[in-house]
């Protein structure tokens, strides 16, 4: 998966920066490893980016994607409103992450 970064705002206001760039890839990201990659390239934890669309077109393997990018997640909490399907998406991401340390 390789991105592309079109455009990067640095918002102060809210202490942010808002990203649209490119993802190559051979089918669509999920948001989670779209988050993952933007979390590699600016040094902060996966959980303080929001991934707000990913959008391909038939037949090319460019998918357009716009993300805001928050130093931690706490920052991220106060700023965006999630809908009750993003949050339950992110309590099934961390819950495998938890399950191991209960059963060893």
């Amino acid at each position: 998966m390789d991105l592309k970064i079109i455009q990067e705002i640095k918002n102060p206001l809210f202490n942010r920066k808002e990203i649209q760039g490119i993802i190559k890839a051979d089918f669509p990201p999920s948001r989670a490893e779209a988050a993952k990659v933007l979390s590699e390239k600016y040094s902060v934890p996966s959980d303080a980016i929001r991934v707000l669309e990913i959008k391909g077109k038939f037949g090319v393997k460019e998918f357009n994607l716009k993300a805001t990018v928050y130093s931690t997640r706490e920052e991220r909490d106060k700023l965006e409103t999630m809908s009750k399907k993003e949050k339950d998406m992110e309590a099934k991401a961390l819950a495998p992450a938890e399950t191991p340390k209960e059963a060893a």
